[in-house]
């Protein structure tokens, strides 16, 4: 899973490099490659301005499979000042994978967080398992390939 979560990120960050060149994002970083604990995995600023930040859930799977949302990035969707988003790749494997965004989450996911204050004081939520379709993911698909240039082989 975590080989899977790694391939994800390095397929969305390929991406962004080229949304970044091609002129349709002004910039963004990585920033599950410089600190492994954050509730996001990278922060990307549109050409219009602002932040947005975004999480990559992968799986070797289809996109119906659950999606593990941990209690820092719920509570980070909600009450964070930035929107949230996800981007569900999916069918990963070492040359491509498939993907498929749903833009701040927040909103969406407020009411799951505020269930959690009904639970007995003894009782903590680390995270959830969600389906994908609560999340109202976009229906475009983007397939992204590692390019020649990109592979060593």
């Amino acid at each position: 899973a975590e080989a899977t979560g790694v391939a994800g990120e390095e397929f969305l960050n390929a991406h962004f490099e080229r949304e970044h060149q091609e002129g349709r994002i002004a910039a963004f970083e990585w920033t599950a490659s410089i600190n492994a604990v954050s509730v996001f995995d990278f922060r990307v600023t549109p050409v219009a301005g602002g932040i947005r930040l975004v999480d990559a859930k992968s799986t070797t799977g289809v996109f119906a499979n659950p999606i593990h949302l941990s209690f820092g990035e719920l509570y980070k969707a909600v009450h964070g000042p930035e929107p949230y988003d996800i981007c569900r790749l999916y069918e990963v494997t070492g040359e491509r994978a498939k993907m498929r965004i749903a833009t701040n989450i927040g909103p969406i996911v407020r009411r799951v967080l505020q269930s959690f204050s009904s639970l007995p004081p003894e009782v903590a939520v680390d995270g959830i398992s969600i389906r994908p379709d609560f999340l109202n993911f976009a229906a475009e698909e983007f397939v992204l390939e590692v390019s020649s240039a990109e592979d060593p082989d």
